[in-house]
């Protein structure tokens, strides 16, 4: 089995350098797996570049790609998927977010479960809690499941990952509508849902935005079209 790990990173060299120094060490436990890392920059202005080239001189496994200009997180981490060739896909955060504890649960879990989704024990401010729980709980409403996070980092087959792709949901919540279909896809017994406690505090927030807001209606067309298309079928 071969694992693909996307990375979309943007003026984040010195967590990125922890990120991938974390999944070294996760994937020495499990020596039977070949893998590959898969880095899109997109057009950092720091010196991303610069030390991933030296990097990845002696490791193989690091593939690395600039992307021509900012083309954001949704572009980047879908490319990343396409550049891999690996069976399974999973997302990473550049910030190294997740604990090497954590990643040693995907990695044992992908043999029996078909997606794998982690789900954040929150520690964020208030706000930031409400927002997450208040999509969550919409989402879960309208598509009839019961999720506990629709923004995960997940881990699933790579082609799936692909097809399952939003083509124009552009805004933050396009993952909520590629974990929606990919949940539509398979049953209970195949997805494995796990709670995680983010190493470093998740900055800021973007959540209320035009586009946000914009893509939040769209994941709900989405999952109303599913459904009714499902019980049509």
């Amino acid at each position: 089995m071969k694992i693909t790990f996307g990375i979309a990173t943007y003026n984040n060299i010195n967590n990125l350098i922890f990120t991938l120094n974390s999944l070294e060490i996760a994937m020495k436990s499990f020596k039977k797996y070949r893998y590959e890392i898969i880095i899109i920059d997109d057009n950092s202005l720091d010196r991303t570049e610069e030390k991933l080239r030296k990097i990845k001189k002696n490791k193989k496994y690091i593939k690395y790609y600039k992307n021509n200009y900012n083309s954001g997180f949704r572009y980047s981490i879908l490319k990343a998927a396409k550049k891999g060739t690996g069976t399974y896909f999973k997302i990473i955060h550049s910030s190294n977010i997740e604990k090497i504890k954590d990643l040693k649960i995907y990695l044992t879990k992908v043999k029996d479960y078909e997606l794998i989704m982690p789900y954040i024990i929150d520690k964020r401010s208030f706000f930031r809690k409400f927002i997450s729980k208040f999509c969550t709980i919409i989402f879960n409403f309208f598509s009839g499941k019961n999720l506990k996070y629709y923004q995960s980092p997940i881990m699933c087959k790579r082609h799936k990952f692909i097809y399952f792709f939003p083509k124009f949901n552009k805004g933050s919540f396009f993952l909520a509508t590629t974990i929606f279909r990919l949940a539509n896809f398979y049953n209970k017994k195949q997805i494995y849902e796990f709670g995680i406690e983010p190493k470093f505090k998740i900055k800021g927030s973007t959540a209320i935005s035009f586009n946000n807001l914009i893509s939040f209606v769209y994941t709900i067309l989405d999952i109303l079209y599913f459904r009714i298309k499902n019980l049509l079928n």
